[in-house]
């Protein structure tokens, strides 16, 4: 597998960080309030340096994360750790034909991976949705609850994907960019009745983009280009996994 990786232009990474930081503050303003109405020496004063801290850092939290409900809610995806990591050392035991570009950033925004290879191109939609979640043809539920349309945003992101290829590679015109919507979390419960893209869960991505390699012989020299044109022509980053086979195959 060769690693591309197109960044800067987001600031997802920067913004993971908020309810952890918004949090440290709440709980310090707090303790700091405590520790200064417990004192035996003096009672608390508006003079007093910790008085005049503790509203100042009870704004910048609220700021950082305005509403308590979303910072609770959020807090528990962040524990379970960043999905696109455990995606990239999975990917990585593929061979070196096949390529992945993470954080492929558009004008119809950001998409979380491609890989481009044996397989074709393919477009990845990651969720990490925790408990019951349905698809039925493209209506989504979670925990009962309805929701946007994940198959929707994952052909939208396959379909930018291929109008930004076909635009700068005539020769990619034809190209099928095919979209797969990813669940991460382990603890999610996946009901699928004829879907309108592929739905799967993590552990089963690996065997899925072997599977599309399998059915097909690509052209190496248009998976190539096609994954420097994403990357904006950067320079690859070889994993530990297997050499290309000869047979062009993937196996």
């Amino acid at each position: 597998m060769q690693i591309l990786r197109r960044g800067g232009k987001h600031l997802e990474p920067k913004r993971e960080y908020r309810p952890w930081a918004a949090l440290v503050l709440l709980v310090a303003a707090g303790s700091l309030f405590l520790a200064a109405s417990s004192r035996p020496a003096a009672p608390l004063t508006l003079r007093d340096p910790i008085a005049a801290l503790v509203p100042v850092l009870l704004l910048v939290g609220v700021t950082l994360y305005a509403r308590p409900r979303r910072l609770v809610a959020a807090l528990p995806v962040f524990r379970r750790g960043d999905s696109g990591e455990h995606l990239d050392t999975l990917l990585e035991r593929l061979p070196n034909d096949y390529y992945l570009i993470n954080d492929v950033v558009l004008r119809a925004g950001r998409i979380d991976h491609v890989v481009a290879g044996p397989c074709g191109i393919v477009v990845i939609l990651t969720r990490r949705a925790r408990g019951h979640v349905q698809c039925e043809g493209d209506q989504w539920w979670v925990n009962g609850r309805r929701r946007k349309s994940y198959g929707r945003r994952a052909k939208l992101a396959a379909m930018a994907v291929r109008k930004f290829l076909a635009a700068r590679h005539p020769e990619l015109r034809r190209e099928i960019v095919r979209p797969i919507v990813v669940f991460t979390d382990p603890r999610c419960e996946l009901h699928v009745h004829e879907p309108q893209v592929a739905v799967i869960r993590g552990a089963e991505l690996l065997a899925h983009v072997v599977e599309l390699g399998l059915t097909r012989t690509r052209d190496r020299t248009l998976a190539h280009l096609a994954a420097r044109g994403l990357a904006g022509g950067g320079p690859a980053r070889f994993s530990a996994g297997r050499p290309a086979p000869r047979n062009g195959t993937g196996h």
